[in-house]
């Protein structure tokens, strides 16, 4: 299963791009990296070290709101939950993404 890491306002999120929603939420770089070793053994932790600490599978925690948005499966109050936590200037950016999705969509 694709999943992607992102950081947002010091916590660390798991994003599926299979069910284009958020899997899990950590509160520590240390918590993330610890799940990853049990999904991915050592694999995920070389591949920490080679990159960043979010490993290869990064994306922006705006652009997996996006996703999220652009889902099937999107559950509204999930959507909502973390749409609260953006801050102004990337509440702007979700929405201009999202007016620029439903443009294309036409």
């Amino acid at each position: 299963m694709p999943r992607y890491n992102a950081k947002y306002k010091d916590k660390y999120y798991v994003f599926s791009s299979i069910s284009d929603s958020f899997i899990a939420e950590f509160d520590s770089l240390e918590e993330l990296q610890k799940y990853r070793l049990e999904k991915y053994g050592s694999f995920a932790e070389d591949n920490a070290n080679n990159f960043d600490d979010l490993g290869a599978n990064k994306i922006d925690f705006v652009e997996a709101l996006v996703d999220c948005y652009r889902g099937s499966n999107v559950k509204k109050e999930e959507l909502i939950t973390y749409v609260q936590l953006l801050d102004k200037e990337d509440m702007l950016e979700f929405i201009s993404k999202i007016l620029d999705y439903k443009e294309e969509s036409k």
